[in-house]
């Protein structure tokens, strides 16, 4: 589920519709399911893209100032600190570049680099076996290894004869 589905979706929540949140402030799944006009979403995508995305302050509605009542009607609810825009670029979109640069100063960061797999498992979304040589971008981990020339050319051959 992409980010701007999910944070559109969180920006047209209304936070005076008490069926749009949980108990706990946190957005219902339901409301941004219907909001986003998508089933697919799940609290997890929520989580993801929008982890500390709140119920923004809402009005009460028993203020006895129709001025009050009526801007609250007029206006849109506010948007999330996720999705404001500071300098351009969103408190969200920051958070990400930030943690983007953390991992890319991290001593094991690799970039565009063939690996080989040691053991077989699921990396990256699919089931990979071992002795697979894939590109990969991002800290190494125990179960990939760079791999060599020989290798690179072995795997490369073995694709092509698969074809």
């Amino acid at each position: 589920m992409d980010k701007q589905t999910i944070e559109a979706a969180l920006a047209g929540l209304d936070p005076n519709k008490d069926e749009d949140w949980n108990d706990n402030g946190s957005p219902s799944v339901a409301a941004v399911q219907r909001v986003a006009q998508n089933s697919e979403i799940r609290a997890a995508h929520i989580k993801e893209h929008a982890p500390d995305f709140e119920r923004p302050a809402h009005t009460s509605g028993g203020s006895s100032d129709k001025n009050t009542q009526a801007a609250a009607r007029d206006t849109q609810p506010p948007q999330p600190p996720e999705v404001a825009e500071t300098e351009g670029m969103s408190v969200f979109d920051r958070k990400q570049k930030a943690k983007q640069a953390e991992v890319e100063d991290h001593p094991n960061y690799v970039k565009n680099v063939r690996m080989m797999t040691i053991a077989k498992g699921v990396y990256g979304g699919g089931v990979r076996s071992t002795g697979e040589v894939f590109t990969f971008t991002g800290i190494k981990g125990s179960w990939h290894r760079p791999a060599t020339k020989d290798e690179c050319k072995g795997y490369d051959k073995w694709l092509r004869d698969q074809q």
